[in-house]
């Protein structure tokens, strides 16, 4: 990075001319290089790389893989700085890029934007507004991952759930479908198998917070202290069926 690496993976992510492979190489190793480096991010975010790896992801034609490997440099690139956290859910309006990849209806992308997600959401530097503005974008296309054929998809999933019914913002937005979700928690915990640990263990913490949202120490809260959630459109969590692998 001293000697111009940003600026090459830049370069390559922007080409047209280059393939994917390379540009899912020059993805990684953002984030390689990013995660957990404080001096990577800084430098990353001054040339322009955060913003690149946006409009990777954000262009119609961009494959899963690639966009997937994209969200991964994204992801450690802005995780654990205020900065880069700060950039792209208000400037390059991080929260709409998340709600038209989870749109796409695709598994692996859906994981990459739920984990980034929730991750946002449980920041040190995470706000009502952010834990609000975030989920109400990809509600309801996370819904159906709850029945994902793929274990890593439900548990992204179930975390990213976790995290939202543990705020005031995240219940506030979630509000309208809670008794849609709630059923549709309850049927998941039912046809679950014993060695099922993880999902059921997650599932019903999160079945337990839902029911005493309104009760007073209830554990329910806002990052910042604060509370309320954005209003959101009435959805249905149960239907669908499982995600497209």
């Amino acid at each position: 990075l001293k000697f111009g690496g940003s600026a090459v993976l830049k370069n390559i992510l922007s080409s047209k001319l280059l393939l994917d492979d390379c540009k899912c190489a020059a993805s990684i190793i953002c984030g390689e290089l990013a995660q957990n480096n404080p001096t990577a991010q800084a430098e990353m975010l001054k040339c322009g790389l955060l913003d690149q790896l946006a409009v990777v992801c954000a262009t119609p034609d961009t494959t899963s893989k690639l966009c997937a490997k994209s969200l991964y440099g994204i992801s450690c690139i802005i995780r654990g700085s205020e900065d880069g956290e700060m950039r792209f859910c208000e400037t390059i309006a991080g929260p709409t890029l998340l709600k038209k990849l989870m749109t796409r209806g695709d598994a692996l992308c859906s994981k990459r934007v739920m984990f980034l997600a929730n991750a946002l959401m449980m920041s040190d530097y995470s706000t009502p507004h952010r834990v609000s503005n975030i989920l109400s974008g990809i509600i309801p296309a996370m819904y159906p991952y709850l029945d994902s054929p793929d274990i890593d998809v439900r548990e992204t999933f179930l975390r990213l759930l976790s995290t939202a019914v543990s705020t005031a913002a995240g219940v506030g937005t979630l509000l309208p479908d809670l008794p849609a979700l709630q059923d549709a928690l309850a049927a998941k915990l039912a046809s679950l198998q014993k060695d099922d640990v993880f999902e059921r263990e997650q599932i019903e913490d999160i079945l337990l917070k839902i029911r005493n949202e309104d009760e007073p120490g209830s554990g329910v809260h806002s990052p910042t202290g604060g509370a309320g959630g954005a209003a959101v459109h009435h959805h249905h969590p149960a239907g669908g069926g499982g995600a497209a692998a």
